[in-house]
């Protein structure tokens, strides 16, 4: 009977802080997504991340079980002149949030401003080292 109190206890608190945690962010769970796939698809997109697949013997290449999703069934098979028609559909915006459950849009939007915070790091940067090159000189 003690055992059964103390399960029933911290299965009590473990959703109490679930909710506390829900409350204090309800859309973290929603970010950690957002921000994999925009990582993903920033890999995908520099050509650092492959998605998952495997080519014919007429070098055709098809995604694999793990990689398909039903956004893959409105893309063109691929054919001798096009080999990687899905290949290139794998490695789009539509498909990594399909991947990962997210909005499209809101993937768009994360990833133009991940861009935008990469510019402005770069200029911060090229700033201050001419600054650091006038002021030695």
């Amino acid at each position: 009977m003690d055992r059964q109190i103390e399960a029933v206890r911290s299965v009590t608190l473990g959703l109490r802080r679930l909710a506390q945690d829900m409350l204090c962010d309800p859309h973290r769970h929603l970010r950690r997504d957002l921000e994999a796939a925009t990582a993903c698809w920033r890999r995908r997109h520099d050509r650092r991340e492959h998605p998952a697949g495997t080519f014919d013997r007429q070098s055709r290449w098809y995604p694999g079980d793990s990689e398909r999703q039903t956004c893959c069934d409105s893309v063109r098979g691929p054919s001798r002149a096009w080999p990687y028609s899905y290949m290139l559909h794998c490695r789009s915006v539509e498909h990594v949030a399909a991947l990962y459950g997210v909005d499209p849009t809101m993937l768009r939007r994360a990833t133009r401003q991940a861009a935008l915070d990469i510019d402005a790091l770069l200029r911060r940067r090229v700033i201050e080292e001419t600054r650091e090159v006038y002021h030695a000189a």
